[in-house]
């Protein structure tokens, strides 16, 4: 069945948390039918974790952060990649998508310039939307909280760009 016909009326591959479970457990991984990924793991242990391999075309709005050690990067899934990714049957699917590897993310998106001035602190965030190619999808649920994360490939449509105000450096 190609991926016309299962767009149009294929069923999803739902996975179940833990089948021998008594009394039985109704969490499941649910991936789409027409989602280009496909469930490579998915240990039955604490954590509840799955991970997925296939590319795939995430579009939303982004925010990026920095300090000189580190960069931070999510993006919060518009509705047709959200309608496209895996997601938990009870706990639900990705209302936002951490990055990996953020600092390749960040340097396709924004300026050096931009990204310096985060680095400084001169900037808090940089937010704005974005359509990435992306693969690595993961998720997991600790403490009943459901977490997803993806990595960068590319980018497909030039990122709009909204920078924060600058941080301020008055003190007290």
């Amino acid at each position: 069945m190609g991926n016309a016909a299962l767009a149009a009326g294929g069923k999803p591959q739902i996975v179940l948390l833990r089948p021998h479970a008594h009394p039985p457990d109704n969490e499941a991984m649910v991936v789409p039918a027409a989602s280009p990924m496909r469930l490579v793991s998915f240990p039955r242990d604490f954590y509840s974790s799955a991970a997925f391999r296939g590319q795939f075309t995430l579009s939303g709005k982004y925010e990026i952060g920095a300090d000189a050690d580190n960069t931070m990067a999510t993006v919060w899934p518009d509705a047709p990649s959200r309608k496209l990714l895996p997601y938990w049957r009870l706990h639900g699917g990705p209302k936002e998508i951490d990055v990996s590897n953020a600092e390749a993310f960040a340097e396709a998106v924004i300026p050096r310039e931009m990204l310096q001035k985060l680095r400084a602190g001169k900037l808090p965030s940089v937010r704005g939307r974005v359509t990435i190619i992306a693969d690595d999808y993961k998720t997991s649920i600790e403490c009943d909280v459901a977490s997803f994360s993806a990595r960068f490939i590319s980018v497909v449509k030039p990122p709009m760009r909204v920078a924060a105000a600058p941080t301020s450096e008055e003190g007290c």
